[in-house]
């Protein structure tokens, strides 16, 4: 489906917000590369297939970020990210 106007104002929103949310929790560029997918709705092992990892190497980078993001899961984490501006 083509993109619309609408969708890509998200989308660009979605990525600058990624960079800005990214720096403040200090995350490495592959946890950003693992949250960008996450906030896709992929699951750990979509992530591993996707970016070419061991399904451990995902779970340790899904750590990694709730640590630095201070939160304890993936609805918390998306929480954190959206009302963030």
């Amino acid at each position: 489906e083509p993109p619309t106007a609408t969708s890509t104002k998200v989308e660009r929103r979605a990525h600058t917000q990624l960079a800005r949310y990214a720096d403040r929790c200090g995350l490495t560029p592959r946890e950003r590369d693992v949250l960008a997918l996450m906030l896709e709705g992929k699951d750990n092992q979509n992530i591993a297939s996707a970016l070419m990892l061991s399904l451990g190497t995902v779970k340790a980078h899904v750590h990694n970020i709730y640590r630095k993001a201070d939160v304890t899961s993936r609805q918390q984490l998306l929480q954190s990210f959206w009302k963030e501006d």
